[in-house]
């Protein structure tokens, strides 16, 4: 009895087991798949951006820049910099980039 539900599942498994290609489309369904594409695009994409938009400007707050406190451990300069004075780093920002023993060198904007 053993042997026979044995060799039934046996003959389950080594037919479950085949390989199932999937056969290419027809012209018909590239076509819808492309329409499907295309539609997806044109009415998902623009309110996908708009929404984007909205919480970049309007909902997420602004970011503060922090109070300048001169510590030893931050700002170290061994060596000078190879461009302008050597103590402003490359894509400096006066506003919001502070200069070590002098601080920001300019204030923030106000929106």
């Amino acid at each position: 009895m053993a042997t026979k539900v044995f060799q039934s599942l046996r003959h389950q498994f080594a037919k479950g087991s085949t390989r199932n290609y999937a056969h290419a489309g027809s012209h018909e369904e590239h076509v819808a798949t492309a329409r499907r594409w295309k539609l997806m695009t044109y009415f998902l994409v623009p309110p996908a951006l708009l929404a984007t938009w909205y919480n970049a400007f309007y909902i997420s707050e602004h970011h503060q820049r922090p109070e300048y406190i001169e510590y030893d451990h931050l700002r170290i300069r061994t060596k000078a910099f190879p461009w302008g004075d050597g103590n402003h780093t490359l894509f400096h920002n006066p506003e919001m980039n502070a200069v070590p023993g002098v601080g920001y060198e300019a204030d923030p904007p106000h929106h």
